[in-house]
């Protein structure tokens, strides 16, 4: 992330992109070697998110013991085995080459003697993409054939697993070299250390100390006046001062919010989204947001509380905090479908919050941690009845009305010139989407009005290009100034252009736009109903479920507010939740990132999966106690 940033009213400096913006099987298909250690792990994610429901779903039928028919072909698509194995043709994958792999030949219809699924019922690109990455990677997979007679872990066993214990405070270990302990952190590692013949490191000297300090808290070298003076204090609280002024710096907000928004998965582009515009043009606000909460020192429960729900929480005359839910709302838009825009909200929260992957509970329990598939389908409740708005004023009341009585003033005193070029522009903006709905024959209004999760791929690119022209709620046209400039000719062209310098001679009168944000909405006081999907599939609904987070955690549904005004205050429920003392993973998730920032390492090596397959911590008992 750039530290010089643009000012508030301005451009702002353009910031790192993530890497969450490249969709996850073209970003797999850069890999060219098979994963290994830790990247193996991240295989197996892409496995059960890519890879397993799409054979569950279009080869299980006749791929697996489930076939009624016998396994066909002999090829047993339900273990690493079977496809290792293959079947009459031969093994249906070989780890790491993607053209001697017969699956990948299969699905890519390229030989008309085999091709599948049968039937024209070929995959979608980016299903076959995701495979041949899956391929690249060394086909990694976890199901073996032992692994079908085994029964999954239950939740009472599951509870034995460390990260779900209840934080305690240890107490602080016996040593032997008393000497070196100066606080208590020095006591946890040589409990560790002595039992091995250790000692600690030798004490940095006083110019190394303030380099480290230095780059640790704000990301830059000491200059050569604040070395010297570091060198010359020879005051017992010398250290002690320093890191008090480097924290009181506001490099300190841009270092550390810096890891943050690598959390958020901060970006300012949506990724591909057909012809809509791509930029989030006020993705800045959450940046601003979250550098300012470091440098202010929020408290971290106040921190995840404004970024889950800071439009149902009683901010006063500072709005700014509604640039907080940029965490839930500036995320890839997945070609505008809401099922994928949901799951990557949740993954945000389970991952960057509470160090849990969910994404594999969409389509059936996890494999390997104690996450039902009724658990995806609990958290997703809590968003049943919320909307992003890319829209959403940060400006104080005064500022708003001082905004609103410049507005007016330059309304009344343009309306004429405005009430031409509307008349002006009416037919021409018809014959525009005329021509457009003759261009494309489907019906433009039945598009728009048939609900967004319903819609096919085209169709959602439809009703984008159709909102340039007609409003999908009352079907009246919208502006488009330059495609009628484009649709004008002679004396109108000639007519319209005057008015236009007409219009700009009002300028000075018309106040600036005012600063606006990504956030999350409330949409009224009775939430839609929340069904588990089969299969993850949105027409296959099972039965309804409630809010709520974990089962191994809560048991029961989340107890949700009474509706106040206007909202169901589910959001506020989920924050409770995550922060509440009685949840043992985000206290410990967001100290090991604390310590992993600092050190290189953290204390859990994979701070982002507490679950059964992540690492166990190196300090137990240390990581408790912070």
């Amino acid at each position: 992330m750039n530290p010089n940033l643009g000012p508030r009213s301005g451009r702002p400096a353009a910031p790192s992109l993530s890497t969450s913006l490249v969709p996850a099987g073209l970003l797999m298909l850069l890999l060219s070697t098979p994963l290994r250690g830790a990247d193996e792990r991240a295989g197996m994610e892409f496995f059960e998110k890519h890879v397993r429901p799409v054979l569950v779903e279009q080869c299980y039928k006749c791929h697996s013991s489930q076939a009624e028919k016998g396994v066909k072909g002999g090829l047993n698509l339900e273990t690493r085995e079977g496809l290792l194995k293959g079947g009459e043709n031969g093994p249906a994958v070989v780890p790491g080459d993607v053209e001697r792999s017969l699956l990948i030949k299969a699905v890519r219809y390229t030989d008309e003697n085999l091709q599948m699924p049968p039937k024209n019922r070929k995959l979608g690109s980016e299903e076959i993409q995701n495979l041949e990455a899956w391929v690249r990677m060394g086909a990694p997979d976890p199901r073996s054939s032992q692994g079908l007679a085994k029964k999954e872990p239950s939740l009472d066993a599951a509870h034995r697993h460390w990260a779900y214990q209840p934080v305690r405070e240890p107490a602080l270990p016996k040593v032997k070299n008393k000497s070196q302990v100066r606080t208590p952190v020095d006591a946890f590692l040589l409990a560790s250390l002595e039992p091995k013949g250790l000692r600690l490191s030798p004490e940095a000297d006083r110019r190394t100390l303030i380099r480290r300090v230095s780059f640790d808290l704000t990301g830059l070298p000491p200059g050569e006046a604040e070395v010297a003076a570091f060198l010359a204090d020879r005051s017992p609280d010398a250290y002690e001062k320093l890191v008090d002024r480097l924290l009181a710096s506001p490099r300190y907000g841009e270092r550390w919010g810096r890891y943050w928004l690598d959390i958020a998965r901060y970006a300012d582009t949506k990724g591909y989204v057909f012809e809509e515009e791509r930029r989030y043009p006020y993705s800045y606000t959450y940046r601003d947001y979250v550098i300012r909460a470091f440098n202010q020192d929020l408290p971290y429960d106040r921190f995840l509380e404004e970024q889950l729900a800071a439009d149902l929480l009683p901010l006063g005359d500072d709005k700014r905090p509604l640039a907080a839910m940029g965490f839930l709302t500036l995320g890839r838009r997945f070609l505008n479908n809401p099922h994928d825009i949901i799951d990557d909200r949740l993954d945000v929260i389970c991952r960057g919050i509470m160090g849990l992957t969910i994404g594999c509970a969409r389509c059936h329990d996890h494999k390997f941690d104690p996450i039902l598939q009724t658990d995806y389908y609990r958290l997703q409740a809590f968003f049943a009845n919320t909307a992003a708005r890319d829209d959403v004023p940060l400006a104080s009341v005064e500022e708003l009305a001082l905004h609103r009585e410049r507005l007016a003033e330059w309304e009344g005193k343009t309306a004429a010139v405005r009430a031409e070029l509307k008349t002006l522009a009416a037919p021409h903006r018809k014959a525009i989407l005329k021509d457009f709905i003759d261009k494309y024959p489907d019906d433009i209004r039945r598009i728009l009005d048939k609900p967004e999760v319903e819609r096919t791929p085209f169709e959602r690119q439809m009703a984008w290009k159709a909102r340039q022209y007609i409003d999908p709620a009352s079907h009246e046209y919208l502006a488009d100034d330059g495609a009628v400039a484009g649709h004008l000719k002679g004396e109108e062209k000639q007519r319209w252009e005057e008015l236009h310098r007409r219009l700009k001679a009002f300028d000075s009168l018309k106040p600036p736009p005012l600063e606006v944000a990504s956030a999350m909405m409330d949409l009224g006081e009775e939430a839609p109903k929340t069904f588990l999907l089969r299969r993850g599939l949105y027409d296959s609904p099972r039965e309804e479920v409630q809010p709520g987070l974990l089962e191994v955690l809560y048991p029961t549904p989340a107890a949700v507010r009474p509706p106040g005004a206007g909202t169901t205050r589910r959001r506020t429920a989920l924050a409770e939740l995550l922060t509440s003392p009685d949840n043992p993973l985000t206290s410990r998730v967001i100290v090991n990132r604390v310590w992993q920032y600092h050190f290189g390492r953290g204390l859990v090596g994979t701070p982002s999966d507490f679950g059964l397959r992540g690492d166990r911590p190196t300090h137990p008992e240390l990581l408790d106690w912070l």
